[in-house]
């Protein structure tokens, strides 16, 4: 195989990869617990890949909107909690409520936050201007065909 055609299909491979994981982080976000442990089951995704936006990783997106359930999920899946985002938050600083707050640990010079981490983006991502509830209760299947999986759901 010619070098061209080696990059060519490893370029093919991390767009790939990198999709897998935008979309994990966004179930992490929306709370949807199967399509997370499906995704974590298979060891397709990296648990703590992070945004190349806002360096947000999917226990940044569960913690910021209170999904303690997956919190805990990704915690025993080795998620980092110490991991920082671009603005040097990390997961516990964003905890939305107590039960979340309480799995993660928060470091002493807690930054102040003027209101949501949604409400500080330069921009409102479209999965919140234009939620597609649906997802959020959708099988691994329904909710991203290109999620790795293994067997049947």
């Amino acid at each position: 195989m010619s070098t061209q055609k080696t990059q060519t299909a490893a370029a093919a491979v991390a767009a790939c990869r990198s999709e897998q994981e935008e979309t994990f982080r966004e179930a992490c976000a929306l709370g949807n617990r199967h399509v997370v442990q499906q995704a974590l089951r298979t060891g397709g995704v990296a648990v703590n890949s992070q945004n190349s936006v806002n360096g947000w990783t999917a226990l940044h997106w569960a913690a910021a909107r209170g999904h303690a359930a997956i919190v805990e999920l990704l915690l025993a899946h080795n998620a980092d909690p110490s991991v920082k985002a671009k603005d040097g938050r990390q997961p516990g600083d964003l905890a939305k409520d107590d039960a979340t707050r309480a799995l993660l640990p928060t470091r002493t010079s807690r930054q102040t936050s003027t209101g949501s981490p949604e409400e500080q983006l330069p921009f409102t991502p479209h999965y919140l201007a234009q939620p597609d509830l649906a997802r959020v209760w959708a099988t691994p299947e329904e909710f991203e065909p290109n999620l790795p999986r293994t067997g049947s759901y």
